[in-house]
């Protein structure tokens, strides 16, 4: 590898692009949070309302595994 792509990957994070992306994704990890957290709250309240949070919460486990993976 050259050592411009080096600093190019060692920097994305501080690059406009970078900086952005990582924003973006913190911004979707937070409200995704808040929903679960949310939605269990109202759940535990109405038990009838787990059938529809149980979906929810499998697509987060599911978002957060391809999330882990890379």
């Amino acid at each position: 590898m050259t050592d411009d792509f080096k600093n190019f990957i060692k920097n994305y994070d501080k690059s406009g692009k970078g900086a952005e992306r990582k924003k973006k994704r913190n911004n979707k990890r937070s409200t995704l949070l808040v929903i679960l957290v949310i939605g269990f709250i109202i759940s535990a309240n109405i038990p009838a309302l787990f059938v529809l949070w149980i979906p929810y919460l499998i697509y987060v486990v599911i978002y957060a595994g391809r999330e882990w993976m890379g």
